[in-house]
């Protein structure tokens, strides 16, 4: 039986960076569910906050393990964070 399973699950080799990454996918399915269930607006900071740091923790991972297209996802995913902060940041200060 367990070399059934070996052959279905090849043994892996865990890094620290693979934790990172791990937070990062718990930082997404977090920000996704507050959205979903409306408890957190898109407008506001902490969602850009969540996705930056989704991006961030991600991106470490991909350092490690990388794979071209998440790299240019994580890419453009920190890159819309921070325009988000700073759409944010021009509504509440700026408008007055």
């Amino acid at each position: 039986m367990i070399q059934y399973i070996e052959t279905i699950f090849p043994a892996y080799f865990y890094h620290w960076s693979d934790l990172v990454g791990l937070i990062g996918t718990v930082l997404l399915m977090t920000g996704f569910f507050l959205v979903q269930t409306r408890k957190l607006d898109t407008k506001d900071i902490r969602y850009s906050l969540i996705n930056m740091g989704v991006a961030i923790f991600l991106g470490i991972n991909l350092i490690y393990k990388p794979i071209p297209a998440n790299i240019i996802l994580e890419c453009f995913w920190l890159v819309m964070s921070v325009y988000g902060i700073r759409m944010w940041y021009k509504d509440k200060y700026e408008l007055r």
